[in-house]
This record gives C-alpha cells, structure tokens and sequence, in this order.
C-alpha cells in the first residue's frame, strides 16, 4: 500500500491511501479507511463503489458508450447490458450515414422485468429525408439488448450513450 500525501505549506497532510489488489489488480483510493473510489484492470471506474460494472459507475447509476458498424439492413445489436445487473436505461443514438451524409439521434427509454424489455423513443431528429434506423429491444440470454434496423444498405456508424440504473 502507497501513500498519497499533499503538501500544505511546511506540513505534510494525509489524504489517502492507494491500494492495488493482489489478486485483481484493480486500484482502489481509501480515505479516512474507507474505499471510495475504484479502477478496475478492465477499465471501468467506480465511485462509490468497488465493483464498477460500466465504464463509469457512480453508486448505483453506470455510464457505458458503444459504437457499432453496419451496411446491412437486417437488426443488429448497437447496446448491451445484463439484465440481472440493470433494470432501466436512457439511451442516446446518433446514427451516422457514411454513404450520403446524413444523420440521425434519437433518445430511447428501456425497462424490463427479467423476462421483456419495453422501450419509447422520442426526441427524434434526422438531416436526411428518412429515418435511417427504426429501433427495438430483446432479452438474449442474460443481456439486454438495444437494437436497429437501418432504413437502408449504406454504410451506417451507430454511436450509443447509455445511462443505466442498477436492479
């Protein structure tokens, strides 16, 4: 275990401790004894909690980004989550048209039971004249899945923010 200390004029002021688990390799900062911030060696961070399970999570509300390629207009999956670990989630989509330029984002709204997921979209808003995805959700095994199908065979970059709250 390290030290992080702060110097404050000519005293020496103690504000944390830095831990690196042995056997996880994740990094956790103590104050006052408690751990209360974490970096997990598979990237994600969390605050206020050890066991982050997005890229950022802060107590109970995680933050994950995606991004995902397209040319085809049969459904693919653009976001996950596992279900037993989340129970609601606020998506961003923005849907990029590489081919002709045009673009589209849309705010997606999804809860489940375990069993179903239920989305709405709104906020829906695109440069070209067509959409150029319409969106659903399923349960595959313990995921949660966020889906499109492109409105068309061009080369389409979905770029996903997902806000996702904790069971």
């Amino acid at each position: 275990m390290a030290t992080l200390q702060l110097r404050a004029g000519d005293a020496d002021v103690h504000i944390a401790n830095i831990r690196q688990g042995t056997d996880d390799g994740d990094l956790g900062f103590f104050f006052e004894g408690t751990e209360k911030v974490r970096f997990t060696n598979d990237g994600n961070v969390g605050i206020g909690t050890n066991s982050p399970k997005t890229k950022l999570q802060v107590e109970t509300y995680g933050i994950e980004t995606t991004s995902t390629d397209t040319s085809a207009v049969t459904q693919v999956g653009i976001a996950t989550f596992k279900k037993a670990e989340f129970r609601s989630a606020k998506f961003m989509v923005q849907a990029t048209n590489t081919t002709d330029s045009t673009y589209m984002i849309a705010e997606i709204l999804l809860i489940h039971d375990g069993t179903t997921p239920s989305i709405t979209e709104y906020g829906i808003i695109f440069t070209g004249s067509a959409r150029e995805a319409t969106f659903d959700a399923d349960i595959s095994g313990d995921d949660v899945r966020l889906l499109a199908t492109p409105g068309s065979t061009d080369d389409i970059t979905f770029r996903v923010v997902s806000h996702q709250i904790l069971v």
